[in-house]
């Protein structure tokens, strides 16, 4: 790895505002990637911080209706803590009457 990338994680629930999260994230410069799959978290971190990479503000949804969300994406989680760059969660949640 040749640099450490910032990274914020969006997820949670339908209509909670995570597209809203990514637009305001994408305005303020990140780079920003919608629905990715946990199994390619540490995938999409290893070329954010590849060498020669653009890159050094980057966030990303991650729905958290896939199934196995929870067991996929903790361990996908703990993978990015263990980089040398920063790494931050959002989850997003609202009341089903906020909703309606």
């Amino acid at each position: 790895v040749g640099r450490s990338t910032n990274l914020v994680v969006v997820s949670g629930l339908a209509g909670a505002g995570k597209s809203a999260a990514l637009n305001s994230l994408e305005d303020l410069g990140y780079y920003c990637i919608d629905n990715l799959p946990p199994a390619l978290m540490s995938k999409f971190a290893d070329l954010c911080e590849k060498t020669g990479s653009t890159v050094n503000r980057a966030a990303l949804v991650v729905d958290a209706r896939t199934h196995g969300f929870l067991g996929k994406f903790a361990q996908a989680y703990k993978n990015l803590e263990a980089r040398s760059g920063s790494v931050e969660l959002a989850f997003f949640d609202a009341d089903d009457s906020v909703l309606q």
